[in-house]
């Protein structure tokens, strides 16, 4: 039996992608008997979609400490942040939630011994350091997005570069003091050790864990060719061409209006609501109503396809939730995702059926035709879906015992 002090802002209540992977990994450990786990966390305020409550995951706790601060700018959190630069040696935004879960995790620390403390992006690290200074136990840091936030890949961050990275050194050499990394893909591994710079035999890649053993067998579900799109599709991440490739398909002929559905389950960019408005589209597309994660989950068995678009990085460093939620429930995967990056890797090595480049209009529209002939031919009622062994739940419960 483990015990691990868990340290994390962003868990309960489970909304949003942060807050779901770390649910399921919770949901996993605590589910097996083979882990005693302390969970130090923030309440999540992120309101686009409705929650989940730890219990309907199964998640058993020894302990759960709720840590609370204010983010808007004013007197009290100015001087939090500066007690974060006293007590840390650096700070950077966000980082006064550390300072107010310290005595905290100080008194969990001082009733319990802990094989490691686990911590789950920023600003936990800085706690996962202290820790591991003061009280000499083992620090297993998990980044799932590029950090310092600046450092993100183009468009959305300037990129690894080594005049960002020296910006940063004091919070990437309290980085590079962790005992164990882990990386839910090899290209965050990869991109973020630039930086970091750490032996690789400090370095674990544990993909987002699914809760249920996968659904193998594929078959069709309706008479329909019916694709859902879960989760915000806006900014950057822009359903435009998708929606753009589908109408010039059903003007050609590949498909009727009344053999195809799109279903859109979470925000989408207003200029992409406003093709809507043309005919063929209005006809074909649904946009509903934002779910918890576990009722989407159960909507996904109505869908043939499901789609991930994502923004046109540079490369394709992270690894959506939904890629093992999918896999989880045998779903045929669309990726429209940059053509250097982790999903087509998937797609390369078969875990992934379709694929489009995300700068690459003809790219995307000739996949959907090649997913529109496909679901008309035989073999769409008889699909086996390959399921990385990475993903599952006993994978990822051995690599969590073995740290």
């Amino acid at each position: 039996m483990k015990r691990v002090l868990f340290v994390t802002t962003s868990c309960f209540p489970v909304r949003g992608a942060e807050c779901i992977v770390n649910a399921r990994l919770l949901s996993v450990l605590s589910g097996s008997r083979q882990f005693k786990i302390d969970l130090v966390t923030k309440k999540s305020k992120w309101q686009n979609y409705p929650s989940d409550s730890l219990q309907e995951y199964g998640i058993q706790l020894e302990s759960l400490e709720m840590i609370e601060v204010d983010n808007r700018i004013n007197i009290r959190t100015i001087w939090q942040h500066l007690l974060a630069l006293i007590t840390f040696g650096t700070v950077n935004k966000g980082d006064h939630w550390a300072v107010k879960a310290l005595p905290a995790v100080k008194k969990l620390m001082k009733h319990n011994s802990y094989d490691y403390i686990l911590t789950r992006a920023q600003p936990s690290h800085l706690i996962g350091n202290y820790v591991k200074r003061k009280y000499h136990v083992k620090w297993v840091c998990t980044w799932n997005d590029p950090y310092p936030t600046e450092m993100y890949p183009k468009p959305y961050g300037k990129g690894n570069d080594e005049t960002i990275a020296s910006k940063y050194a004091k919070t990437i050499r309290i980085m590079q003091n962790a005992d164990v990394f882990i990386y839910p893909n090899k290209r965050l591994a990869l991109y973020m050790n630039k930086y970091i710079k750490v032996a690789d035999d400090r370095i674990k890649v544990i993909p987002h864990v699914m809760m249920e053993e996968p659904q193998m067998k594929v078959r069709a579900k309706s008479d329909k060719l019916c694709f859902i799109h879960s989760g915000d599709c806006t900014g950057e991440r822009s359903a435009h061409n998708f929606l753009l490739a589908v109408k010039e398909l059903i003007t050609q002929g590949a498909i009727q209006c009344d053999e195809i559905r799109l279903s859109f389950m979470g925000r989408i960019n207003e200029a992409d609501r406003e093709l809507l408005k043309d005919t063929t589209l209005d006809s074909v597309v649904e946009l509903r109503d934002p779910v918890s994660y576990l009722d989407s989950l159960e909507i996904l068995k109505d869908y043939d396809v499901a789609v991930i678009i994502e923004a046109p990085w540079e490369e394709g460093v992270f690894l959506p939730t939904k890629v093992s939620d999918f896999m989880m429930k045998g779903k045929r995967v669309f990726a429209i995702s940059p053509r250097v990056g982790i999903l087509h890797d998937l797609y390369e090595k078969g875990y992934i059926q379709y694929f489009a480049d995300v700068s690459d209009y003809c790219s995307i529209k000739n996949e959907i035709g090649r997913i529109i002939k496909d679901s008309k031919s035989g073999v769409w009622n008889d699909l086996t879906i390959n399921v990385p062994v990475e993903y599952t739940k006993s994978y990822v419960l051995n690599e969590f015992i073995n740290i």
